[in-house]
């Protein structure tokens, strides 16, 4: 099932390539068209090693708003609000394959519909994006897409699993919590790029 995936993902973002700019004229395409080519390069190696592990989707089957079974498909992402595995039949994706599932999505249209006051700032806030840039290495005036390669290049040098010994493991796996955290803060606040 991965190597279909794969090279479906690949036949379209060939395809995409290979056309010229104007071979696919409208307002809709051109809106379109960016979205599909960054979904295309980031959605294969995020969803590939989940494919390969065949891990159930965890959203259940709706009917008329009642859950009536679990869901039949298999989880190609995990919620980034959750953390639950989510087929594409239970998830909103965005162009960098990042998912979230709907009942996550429709827990927080629930909330913004019932006119909750929005939360005073936290105080501290300023003092966790000031973490957060620590940690990963960026500035204040750095791009989603810069904090997102800052956040994979520290990721990639301090995973628990490219380390030897028990001592360097710990360590490690510290500041790869870390550094997940300051990503979760500073993907929130940062503008895209």
């Amino acid at each position: 099932m991965a190597n279909e995936l794969f090279e479906a993902l690949s036949k379209v973002a060939l395809s995409l390539q290979g056309l010229p700019r104007g071979a696919l004229s409208g307002p809709v395409w051109e809106e379109l068209r960016p979205w599909l080519e960054k979904l295309l390069l980031n959605a294969a190696p995020k969803w590939l090693p989940r494919l390969s592990f065949a891990f159930p989707c965890k959203v259940p089957v709706h009917k008329q708003g009642v859950p009536v079974g679990p869901c039949p498909h298999r989880a190609i992402a995990a919620c980034d609000v959750c953390g639950q595995p989510c087929c594409l039949n239970h998830a909103r994706i965005d162009q960098f394959g990042d998912a979230i599932c709907y009942p996550c999505v429709a827990q927080a249209v629930r909330e913004h519909r019932g006119g909750a006051p929005a939360a005073a700032p936290d105080p501290s806030l300023a003092e966790q994006l000031k973490w957060a840039r620590r940690v990963l290495k960026v500035k204040p005036s750095d791009d989603l897409e810069t904090i997102r390669q800052a956040h994979r290049r520290e990721s990639g040098k301090h995973h628990p699993d490219r380390q030897q010994g028990e001592k360097a493991k710990a360590k490690a796996e510290a500041r790869f919590k870390d550094i997940q955290k300051a990503w979760g803060i500073l993907q929130q606040t940062a503008s895209p790029s």
